[in-house]
């Protein structure tokens, strides 16, 4: 089955040589239609709809085209069916949608019991997908609706008017949905549902390990993420043998591939101060100056995993990304490099040691992780994510004060007397992204957003006091 905008567009597609066999590189062409179905809508009377066939004259592959506005195997639109699976996140029960949408009681309890917590999961990992491709900024909103359904649905209808706005496209919000969910805005009926992210149960996975907070990436048939809640094969690498659990478990389970996010601590520590420009080919040296506990746990959990995967890791590729995170808040804590920021809102630092933050937004982050996933490239491949040249403690608070105004009154603005025993002070550490660049295609936003993004959202989200 193929999801297409319109019957109109098929045809179009078909005509011209357009439209790509999915599973080889001939062109698909005209060939008959399906069975007549008759479709209601949400304030119409029901239409006859008979979906285009074609077939693959390379691979004799034959594919339905279903319009976009459709459901896979339902009688009601997309429209309709939405309409019911967001009174569900709103907390309506099936009666009252029934009753709402005219339809039997039983129908409507059948699409509710089918949009479990496993779909909605899918739904919205389709959601973050599109999201990204439109509007990137949308991933960083705060939720409407707390439940994994309706977050999901808040997702989808956001990609879909950024991209009726940014492309100017003129489908209904609920046809560009039916297109990212690929007709299945509900598991088709009789069919098993949708594996839980990291479940084995799905035999060609990628997987992100990350002790990242990602609230992103992607899903289809032949690839799950796992953001970190709920906590399903995510990696605290502070424990090496937690790389072995995971790498272990997911090679028994068919994993193709595994996406495992370290640290810029297991590259840079513990060199001299040379200027050297740190890449993916650096490591950190477990004994070298300023390496301190956290350095060598995160560098010995990723050399574990990679000989893993040289030693016992089969046809399972691996690809890492070390980082150094900042950015909007999307959870309930604050971690990583925010601390910092957290920290200078709140007035707790009273000035600013000569100390150099490298950054990188977490959005792009989240990013990379969809790319590293996807990219035959970066299979098997190291990729450093970073920035630019790191930035001053002293003018990532000046960022905070130019666009945070009463907000950032808190904010330091001298300068500290030398810190002896601080490692790294006074020296910025090099960096370069091209591998990422070039492998993943990956173009990182200005660092500046990350900073004015993670205080933003820290005192939005009332996690600043003072």
């Amino acid at each position: 089955m193929i999801v297409v905008a319109s019957p109109e567009q098929a045809e179009a597609l078909l005509d011209a040589g357009q439209l790509g066999c999915p599973g080889c590189p001939g062109a698909l062409r005209p060939h008959g239609y399906g069975r007549i179905r008759r479709v209601r809508s949400l304030d119409e009377a029901p239409v006859t709809v008979r979906p285009r066939c074609a077939r693959c004259p390379e691979c004799a592959a034959t594919h339905v085209l279903l319009p976009a506005a459709l459901v896979l195997r339902r009688a009601d639109t997309a429209e309709v069916i939405g309409t019911a699976l967001a009174a569900k996140a709103r907390g309506d029960g099936h009666r009252r949608v029934a009753a709402q949408l005219g339809r039997p009681v039983s129908t409507v309890r059948r699409w509710l019991r089918r949009a479990r917590e496993a779909h909605a999961d899918w739904l919205h990992e389709q959601g973050v997908q599109h999201a990204y491709r439109a509007d990137p900024d949308i991933l960083s909103r705060d939720l409407v609706w707390p439940t994994p359904l309706g977050d999901a649905l808040n997702l989808l209808a956001g990609a879909a008017l950024a991209c009726r706005q940014r492309w100017d496209c003129p489908l209904p919000v609920w046809t560009l949905i039916g297109m990212f969910t690929r007709g299945r805005l509900l598991p088709r009926p009789c069919a098993p549902e949708i594996p839980r992210r990291g479940a084995s149960a799905c035999p060609k996975t990628a997987v992100i390990v990350t002790t990242v907070t990602i609230d992103a990436v992607i899903a289809d048939d032949d690839h799950v993420t796992v953001p970190p809640t709920p906590p399903i094969l995510i990696v605290n690498q502070d424990d090496a043998s937690s790389s072995f659990n995971v790498t272990d478990n997911t090679r028994d389970a068919g994993v193709q591939r595994v996406v495992l996010t370290s640290a810029f601590h297991a590259v840079s520590w513990g060199h001299p101060h040379n200027g050297h420009v740190f890449t993916e080919d650096d490591w950190t040296i477990l004994d070298g100056p300023g390496v301190d506990a956290y350095g060598k746990s995160k560098t010995l959990a990723e050399r574990a995993a990679w000989q893993f995967m040289a030693d016992e890791g089969g046809a399972m590729t691996l690809a890492t990304l070390p980082v150094a995170v900042m950015g909007p808040v999307m959870g309930d804590d604050v971690s990583g490099a925010n601390r910092i920021v957290q920290t200078m809102l709140e007035g707790r630092m009273p000035g600013f040691p000569d100390l150099y933050i490298p950054i990188v937004d977490v959005r792009d982050v989240a990013i990379a992780h969809i790319l590293a996933m996807t990219a035959a490239d970066a299979a098997g491949q190291r990729l450093l994510l970073s920035n630019g040249p790191a930035i001053p403690m002293q003018q990532i608070g000046a960022v905070i004060k130019a666009h945070l105004g009463v907000d950032a009154r808190h904010v330091p603005t001298r300068s500290l007397a030398d810190m002896p025993g601080v490692p790294d002070l006074g020296y910025s550490k090099k960096t370069s992204n091209d591998k990422a660049r070039r492998v993943l295609g990956w173009t990182p936003r200005d660092p500046r957003k990350a900073i004015v993004a993670a205080a933003e959202s820290m005192v939005r989200k009332g996690f600043v006091t003072r």
